[in-house]
């Protein structure tokens, strides 16, 4: 392979294996190291010691065994490893060849060297980039003193180039010019600084004439650089050039005027090259010929040259602001005056300066908002032009005192303006007093005309960027571009990081209660208090509603667990234009710390992801940092969901009953049917494990069926055997989406057992009853189909009394929370409480949790009857049931 030499001298800086692996003998042929022979006709495991030593890792003998493994597995042919040096992982790939049956090529690198290859060569034209070339310029001085010519050289019309031909035909272009420069400068280093732009430093002679004639052949070989069909492309450079020692000491001062170089002689015409010293005899030198550039301030300047360069600048794959500050150097050096400045106007009709030059370079803008100063008043053909500034003082006083501050004393001013829109102006100021010539005017007429366009559409363009990036309810990114910068960091930045996803987890409810512009105010509040907090300007998102992406530096896990708490204590502590939000805003957030290595934006989000659905799959707020413990729990729910439906069809969900008791005569006067899930090795998952995830994904109603219809089942078969018949209750899931075709589904089991519905209680829970609003009627229609209705663990959550009062429950079932020996006087009185409200309201009573003797004795002394716990019986399978109680 023909490598450049800039590649060959990089090649021997990196760690690179390539090696010859006999799988039949298993031995290694030959490995090379930065092209030498370090090893051959060896074991792998002595090869193996010798890349440990050589990338400074850690002898692992488990790697090695997965290595051998991958060697002789030829389904694959890539791998990536880690082997480890002081507890710090060094990241290793490993690509396989097959050379024949029995033998294959190895390649492996430290992938710490590919980021530090791209930073050292230009991929596309195989020349230094420009951070390399200035580290290497300042280092060879530093070693041998030797002086050097500096050269910037611009390709001529390349954006036409790319235009007219395509981009493919662009990149050849490239190459071919960086392949003429390394061909014609035979002592020296090159770079691609830019787009089109290369910079170039010789080493063979600061002589004027020398570098003139090395000048002279560049821009004549540069046009073999078009020669690409049969028909060729014209190319050529403009360059400008200085000299160490003559033009300047050091590397900032030289590029500098060389730079300044390059621009006069792109003003001038192109296709030629200026040597700074002879810029100061005003010549160019293209050709053989002498071209002389007039610097005469009342030159006749050519309105088609100064919009030639202008739309040539703008048109360069230059942003804004270096647009803006070339343009003002621009016209401060073709005017020849002090200072050029271009401001532009904000909403509230102030301007400010979005650039400006200085001719010495000595001098300092305010960039405070300012007002028009009336300018119109000594306006004459859109130009603004002045003799003597002092002749403002008796009639405009505030624009004298702004103007002779900063020491002006002539201006040259042209308002900015598009479809009666005023974008800004374009100024040109003078220290010194002068007249203004009819050409200097017209031409900054013309240019200001050019101006206000480009600078209405930056405007226009600014506008549509920001919103196509930006969220316009929390001024936060867009997830799209969110993606883009996180996954560019994560490839350049091989720092720790943390991702926070965090969540609102009433935003719902407080859009339904409080309308969707308070929401709205939430999540910019939010939004705002996460970048102060967080210390983050541009990386975080809202996904979607109420959910954000944090994305930032990790320093420690407890700086995350406060950053997370200062934000839930800060939240709550805003004022709201309705502060009754406070009471419904809780935060939940999943964390997810990289360790500086992988590189998959989808898996980060997806683990933060999984530690907050943990948080909330448990029904808790606050914060959760991901970890392999997570994953497991995560993965372990995530495998029952998916296993539910084969489950239910191999009838792995068991049906188990608690006995309900009157304690006044010790007999079972009902049950309430409960669910087990047995797995085919036995393993016994608890209710609490699957019931939350059924409920998540609308599964749990599959559940409810089933255990209903089992029930009927039972109750049919026991009245068959003609035994005593009791009443079953059953519980009806808080995520059962239409209760009304759920009931029309409960009647069809009902119905197809042929059991009376006396037997069959229907469960309610406390949570249903704050949630559902059709619930009165639902209860209605159950009871006039025969159903008694059970309000379940009332007491466990914020009990609403005006429920109770608009649904007939038949049985007021209190939660374990309630259930108390009398030792707690304010349980127990709040229990009396709950007894005298049933009774008022014609229900009935049963305690549930029942464990104590002392409990059951209390209960007996408030006059309740039917109790349900462990006191009893746990609950138990159907036919041990049947055997012990019926």
């Amino acid at each position: 392979m023909n490598l450049s030499y800039d590649i060959n001298a990089y090649l021997d800086k990196m760690n690179l294996f390539i090696c010859n692996y006999d799988k039949k003998n298993k031995k290694i042929v030959y490995a090379f190291f930065k092209n030498e022979l370090v090893i051959s006709d060896a074991t792998f495991e002595d090869f193996f010691k010798r890349l440990c030593n050589y990338f400074l890792v850690n002898y692992d003998k488990q790697i090695m065994n997965d290595l051998l493994k991958f060697i002789c597995d030829d389904n694959v042919d890539k791998m990536s490893f880690f082997a480890y040096s002081n507890h710090v992982k060094a990241p290793i790939s490993l690509i396989k060849t097959k050379i024949s049956d029995d033998n294959v090529g190895l390649i492996f690198e430290n992938l710490n060297d590919k980021k530090d290859l791209l930073e050292y060569l230009d991929p596309l034209t195989e020349v230094l980039q420009k951070h390399a070339f200035i580290n290497y310029i300042k280092q060879r001085y530093e070693k041998d003193k030797t002086p050097y010519t500096l050269m910037i050289m611009d390709i001529d019309n390349f954006k036409g180039i790319n235009d007219n031909y395509g981009h493919n035909v662009g990149d050849e272009i490239l190459k071919n010019v960086a392949r003429v420069l390394k061909k014609t400068i035979k002592n020296g280093v090159i770079a691609r600084y830019g787009g089109d732009e290369f910079v170039c430093a010789s080493y063979q002679s600061t002589q004027f004439q020398d570098v003139w004639n090395l000048l002279y052949k560049i821009t004549h070989d540069i046009y073999d650089a078009g020669i690409l069909f049969d028909n060729p492309i014209d190319v050529s450079i403009t360059a400008g050039v200085s000299r160490f020692g003559i033009d300047g000491n050091n590397f900032e001062d030289l590029f500098i005027k060389a730079d300044r170089a390059l621009y006069r002689g792109k003003r001038k015409g192109k296709n030629c090259f200026i040597i700074y010293d002879e810029e100061k005899h005003k010549n160019i030198q293209v050709d053989g010929e002498n071209r002389t550039i007039i610097d005469d301030r009342n030159e006749n300047y050519s309105i088609t040259q100064i919009i030639s360069y202008a739309y040539d600048l703008i048109n360069k794959d230059y942003s804004y602001s270096d647009i803006m500050k070339s343009l003002t150097e621009y016209i401060t050096d073709l005017y020849n005056v002090d200072r050029c400045v271009i401001y532009l106007t904000t909403l509230d009709n102030l301007e400010y300066p979005a650039a400006y030059y200085y001719r010495d370079g000595k001098g300092k803008m305010s960039t405070a908002k300012r007002t028009y100063m009336n300018w119109k008043d000594h306006e004459k053909n859109n130009v603004v032009s002045f003799i003597q500034v002092s002749n403002l003082k008796e009639y405009n006083l505030p624009l004298y005192e702004s103007l002779t501050s900063e020491g002006i004393n002539s201006v040259l001013r042209k308002e900015l303006k598009l479809n009666d829109n005023n974008i800004g102006a374009i100024e040109i100021d003078s220290f010194s007093e002068r007249d203004w010539s009819i050409e200097e005017k017209n031409a900054l007429i013309i240019l200001g005309e050019f101006l206000s366009v480009y600078l209405y559409k930056v405007n226009e363009n600014m506008i549509i960027e920001y919103k196509s990036v930006i969220d316009n309810v929390s001024n936060t990114l867009k997830y799209e571009r969110f993606i883009s910068y996180m996954s560019s960091d994560l490839e350049n930045d091989t720092k720790k990081k943390v991702l926070y996803y965090i969540n609102l987890t009433k935003f719902k409810l407080i859009n339904d209660l409080f309308s969707y512009k308070t929401g709205d105010i939430l999540l910019k509040k939010t939004a705002d208090l996460i970048k102060k907090i967080f210390k983050v300007k541009d990386m975080i998102t809202r996904i979607n509603g109420d959910r954000f992406l944090v994305y930032t530096d990790f320093t420690s896990v407890e700086d995350i667990y406060d950053n997370f708490n200062s934000l839930d204590e800060n939240l709550k502590k805003t004022e709201f234009p309705n502060n009754g939000i406070k009471d419904y805003i809780n935060l939940s957030c999943g964390v997810y710390v990289t360790d500086g290595i992988e590189n998959s934006t989808a898996s980060i989000i997806d683990n933060a992801n999984i530690a907050r659905k943990i948080l909330k799959d448990k029904g808790e707020k606050g914060i959760l940092i991901y970890s392999s413990d997570v994953a497991s729990e995560y993965q372990f729910k995530r495998d029952l969901e998916s296993y539910f439906s084969n489950a239910l069809r191999e009838e792995e969900f068991k049906i188990y009953l608690q006995p309900k008791v009157d304690i006044t005569s010790g007999k079972v006067v009902g049950a309430e049917a409960l669910s087990r899930w047995f797995l085919h090795d036995d393993k016994i998952i608890h209710p609490a494990d699957y019931i939350p995830i059924l409920e998540t994904t609308k599964q749990i109603e599959q559940l409810d069926l089933y255990v209903f219809e089992h029930v009927c089942d039972y109750l049919s078969k026991i009245k068959e055997l003609g035994k005593k018949m009791i009443p079953i209750s059953i519980n009806v899931s808080r995520s059962v989406t239409n209760l009304f075709e759920y009931v029309d589904e409960l009647e069809r089991i009902r119905i197809k057992y042929d059991i009376p519905p006396k037997y069959l209680q229907i469960e309610i829970t406390e949570s249903m009853v704050n949630e559902e609003n059709n619930l009165a009627n639902v209860i209605n229609k159950l009871h006039s189909l025969g159903y008694s209705i059970a309000v379940d663990d009332f007491g466990s959550g914020y009990s609403n009394l005006q429920a109770l009062t608009e649904c007939r429950f038949d049985v007021l079932k209190l939660d374990r929370t309630l259930c108390t020996d009398g030792s707690d006087a304010r349980k127990d009185a709040v229990l009396d409480i709950a007894i005298k409200l049933a009774a008022m309201l014609g229900i009935s009573v049963l305690c549930e949790g029942v464990e104590t003797k002392a409990q059951e004795n209390n209960l007996l002394l408030k006059d309740i009857r039917v109790v349900q716990g462990f006191l009893y019986d746990r609950p138990i399978s159907l036919s041990d049931f049947t055997n012990k109680y019926l």
